[in-house]
C-alpha cells in the first residue's frame, strides 16, 4: 500500500475516534436542563373560572373584553402587551393588534378535536390532553387541555417564551374549591321545592311562580351598531315548574322540544346539549338563540318540566364566555330538592 494513503488512512481513523470520544464525553457528562428557579414566582388565582397557577416574576395578565380569553405576557414581551391595551381602548379585539400573547387561556374553547394526535400528561394531579395544531400563519400552537364538570379548559402557546415555560407552569396548575361560597345567601322555595345557594352580587324575585335571578350586567368594550362606547348586556337565571305540561321520561320531553323547535326554525335556533346530573338527577340541556339566547337544564318533577335557565338578552357573546357562566354553573352543583 503506498505509504502516503496509509498515513491518511490513519489520519482519518484518529480524528474519527477523537471525534467519538468528545461526543461520548459530552453526553456522559452534560447535565439535565435547568428547571429554572419558582422560589420568586407569584401566584395567579382566577375566581372567576375557579383556579391558580403560578407565574415568574413580572408577567403580566389581561383578559379580552370580548372573547373572554385570558393573555399572559412575559417580560420580553411588555411592547405586544402595549399593542394589545391600545387595541382593546380603541375597541378592536386582540387579534386585531397584530401581536400573541406567551401563551392564554380560554373557557369551553374545546380544540382536541382538531388535533391529529395528542397524548397524555399529568401536572400536579391533574391530568391534561396535549398536543399541536397549525393556527394562523402557519403557526404551530402548542395546547393543554383539561376537564372538570363537563366544562373544558384550555392553556395554548404559539410563539414567543410560552412553550418553554407552560409545562413548569402548568406543573403549579390546581382547581380552586368553592371556598366563596361561605359568602352566598341561602335561598329556599317551599312551592317548587328546592333550595340553592347564590352569590350575594344576585338579586331574586318571583313573578306568577317565575324565580328570577338578576345577575351582574356583562359589559363588552366592543362598539356595536347600539352603541360606540360599551354594551351592557342583561344576565339572569330563570327558575320554573310547567304544570300544564306532563311527560313521562326525559327521552319523551326531548322528542317534544326537537319537534316543537322543528316548526320554528326561521325564527330561533334550537340546538340539543345533552344530559347532565344534578342532586342525583338527570337534566336535559338545550341551548337557544333569538335576539336573546339561553341554557336550558330541564328535569321532570311529577312528570312536569322544572326548568332552569341561564340567559343573556342579547347575543354578543357566546353564552359560555359570559363573566357570569361559571357562577350560575356554581349556583348548579348547590341545588337540592326538598320534595
Amino acid at each position: 500500500m503506498n505509504r502516503k494513503i496509509f498515513n491518511q488512512i490513519i489520519i482519518v481513523g484518529i480524528t474519527t475516534l477523537v471525534v467519538a470520544i468528545g461526543i461520548f464525553h459530552y453526553f456522559a457528562t452534560r447535565k439535565p436542563t435547568a428547571i429554572v428557579s419558582q422560589t420568586d414566582w407569584t401566584t395567579y388565582q382566577n375566581d372567576q373560572y375557579g383556579f391558580e397557577i403560578n407565574l415568574p416574576p413580572n408577567w403580566k395578565v389581561e383578559q379580552d373584553a370580548v372573547t373572554k380569553s385570558i393573555y399572559f405576557y412575559s417580560p420580553e414581551s411588555q411592547q405586544a402587551l402595549e399593542a394589545i391595551r391600545k387595541a382593546l381602548d380603541s375597541g378592536q379585539t386582540v387579534g386585531d393588534a397584530g401581536v400573541s400573547p406567551d401563551f392564554a387561556f380560554g373557557f369551553n374553547m374545546e380544540q382536541s378535536s382538531n388535533a391529529t394526535s395528542s397524548r397524555q400528561v399529568i401536572y400536579n394531579g391533574t391530568l391534561f390532553n396535549t398536543f399541536s395544531i397549525v393556527g394562523y400563519a402557519e403557526t404551530e400552537y402548542l395546547y393543554f387541555e383539561t376537564t372538570k364538570n363537563n366544562q373544558t379548559y384550555s392553556f395554548w402557546s404559539g410563539e414567543g417564551a410560552g412553550k418553554a415555560y407552560l409545562p413548569q407552569i402548568l406543573s403549579t396548575f390546581k382547581f380552586l374549591e368553592p371556598a366563596r361560597l361561605s359568602n352566598w345567601k341561602p335561598y329556599e322555595n317551599d312551592q317548587l321545592g328546592f333550595t340553592a345557594r347564590y352569590p350575594s352580587s344576585w338579586s331574586v324575585e318571583i313573578q306568577n311562580g317565575l324565580v328570577i335571578f338578576s345577575l351582574p350586567n356583562d359589559i363588552v368594550s366592543t362598539p356595536s351598531e347600539k352603541t360606540s362606547g360599551s354594551i351592557t348586556i342583561p344576565v339572569a337565571v330563570w327558575i320554573s315548574k310547567d304544570t300544564t305540561k306532563f311527560y313521562n321520561n326525559l327521552n319523551e320531553y326531548e322528542t317534544a322540544q326537537v319537534q316543537l323547535n322543528a316548526g320554528n326554525a326561521g325564527s330561533m335556533n334550537f340546538s340539543v346539549v345533552g344530559y347532565e346530573q344534578i342532586d342525583g338527577k338527570d337534566f336535559f340541556k338545550d341551548s337557544w338563540t333569538h335576539m336573546a339566547q339561553g341554557l336550558n337544564y330541564v328535569t321532570l318533577r311529577d312528570g312536569h318540566p322544572f326548568d332552569i335557565q341561564f340567559r343573556m338578552d342579547d347575543a354578543v357573546i357566546p353564552f359560555y364566555q359570559s363573566a357570569s357562566y361559571q357562577d350560575f354553573l356554581t349556583f348548579l352543583s348547590t341545588i337540592r330538592f326538598t320534595q
